[in-house]
């Protein structure tokens, strides 16, 4: 992905950290102090705090890919990737999606519950569509299997990997 589609998703990224975690934190907090006005105060601050961590640790990841691929004793070179979450009977596994010239290959990282790799052949998926919520591609392989991964740009990953399988 090129730099300024990057920096607009982590522009996204951040907007929706800080909304989802200093809205209801204004909120209780408003209800703690019995003040509006601290609760809308101290529910800005904690959620720049919280997103600011949030992007931090992506930037962070996003910086250790290689090191990933290596992790796991992967030396090609991928060409398509990107920050990816696995979801695992309703548990979400953080770690790199990666498209290689003959298979998918997702890597979580190590601050998981459930550290692994996926490693898909692409002549093993039957399809691709959007997957059961927003920002998720379901992949539906042939033997009836699904998995869902949560990605920035679902639409241009499905359109790769359609792609590739086609």
């Amino acid at each position: 992905m090129n730099m300024k589609k990057n920096s607009n998703q982590l522009l996204l990224n951040f907007i929706l950290a800080f909304a989802g975690f200093s809205i209801p934190m204004g909120l209780f907090l408003s209800l703690i102090f019995l003040s509006v006005w601290k609760g809308i105060i101290l529910g800005i601050i904690s959620g720049l705090l919280f997103a600011g961590v949030c992007i931090a640790f992506i930037a962070y990841i996003a910086t250790r890919k290689e090191k990933l691929k290596e992790r796991y004793g992967i030396m090609e070179q991928a060409f398509y990737d990107g920050g990816a979450s696995y979801i695992k009977d309703k548990i979400s596994i953080g770690g790199w999606m990666y498209l290689f010239e003959d298979r998918l290959c997702f890597l979580s990282h190590m601050i998981n519950v459930d550290v692994g790799e996926i490693v898909i052949p692409y002549q093993d998926i039957a399809s691709v569509s959007k997957g059961s919520k927003w920002r998720r591609i379901a992949i539906h392989t042939k033997d009836g299997k699904c998995g869902e991964f949560v990605v920035n740009e679902a639409e241009e990953w499905i359109e790769v990997l359609q792609n590739k399988i086609n």
